[in-house]
């Protein structure tokens, strides 16, 4: 198995719109080594020559990602790459397992990182553990795109799982769920009904459910509203509920990305909404929140 170093640039370089990686390996004249990212930002495949030791590489970069370096011997090394800045790598060929990266990586990144490769490699991945460090890495104060890119990641490995069985058309297969009042949830059947998933993990997770409720309340009709918080612990969740007085099934399991419910509705991403016939048929999945209103009136509501 490759060997996973982590690290994230701070020196400082005079050109803001491109990196730089350089650096010396002790016992190796010459070589050469490749550098990749997942991003599109990134958009090359690099190949880094060694020369008497020493290799340097400028790329031209606008906003931050982590490459890979990838050695002959299949061992590796991760970086964080931000324009403007370098970083400078030093090793001895003969124990690659111990190369100095300048300098050590802040502890946001170094995290982001291992949660990707938990979330990229483990085959037993714990979806619920990674979303409540991904909610302590955002209580440090970072917050990045890059970790909605994340929690996107975990529900699309969970639809993976469910594979279509929550399609449009399809009828919602059994699920139970308890409110935050007590009462249990076991069948939409009879009601039509328009489940929201929500989360307080970022502005953009919550205002969806705030729309939603304004165009329920407006409507003023049969539809019964569930919203399930993706949060990991009720107390923001409720905060929310309270302040935009949100009417309906209101549900917190507390269990985040690992709630059984994310598998019996296939999420896929977040924020996210579904709705239910009176027959337990899914007739819409994941309507844009412009589009709600109007998709609503087609169904009479």
């Amino acid at each position: 198995m490759a060997t996973v170093l982590c690290a994230i640039i701070t020196s400082c370089s005079s050109n803001k719109s491109s990196f730089t990686l350089s650096g010396k390996f002790k016992g190796l004249n010459q070589g050469e080594f490749i550098c990749f990212s997942s991003s599109s930002e990134w958009g090359t495949l690099d190949t880094v020559r060694i020369v008497d030791g020493k290799f340097s590489l400028t790329h031209p970069l606008a906003d931050t990602v982590i490459l890979t370096l990838q050695y002959p011997n299949f061992m590796q090394t991760r970086i964080v790459a931000i324009p403007g800045e370098e970083v400078v790598i030093r090793g001895d060929a003969a124990n690659m397992r111990e190369i100095e990266i300048t300098p050590e990586p802040p502890v946001a990144w170094a995290a982001l990182i291992a949660l990707e490769e938990e979330i990229l490699r483990s085959e037993h991945t714990n979806y619920n553990r990674i979303a409540k460090s991904l909610d302590e890495i955002r209580k440090k104060g970072y917050e990045s795109p890059r970790i909605r890119e994340y929690e996107n990641l975990i529900l699309n490995a969970q639809w993976q799982i469910v594979n279509g069985q929550c399609r449009v058309g399809k009828r919602l297969p059994a699920f139970k769920a308890v409110t935050l009042r007590g009462d249990t949830i076991t069948s939409l059947k009879g009601q039509w009904v328009l489940v929201t998933f929500w989360s307080t993990m970022a502005p953009e997770y919550i205002s969806p459910l705030t729309e939603t409720n304004r165009v329920i309340r407006k409507k003023q009709k049969k539809l019964s509203m569930v919203n399930i918080c993706l949060d990991a612990d009720t107390i923001d969740c409720m905060r929310v509920l309270h302040n935009d007085t949100i009417v309906g099934y209101n549900v917190c399991d507390r269990r985040s990305f690992d709630s059984p419910l994310v598998h019996a509705f296939g999420l896929r991403a977040l924020p996210s909404n579904i709705l239910v016939d009176n027959r337990g048929v899914i007739r819409e999945r994941d309507i844009p929140i412009d589009k709600l209103e109007s998709s609503l009136t087609k169904y009479g509501f």
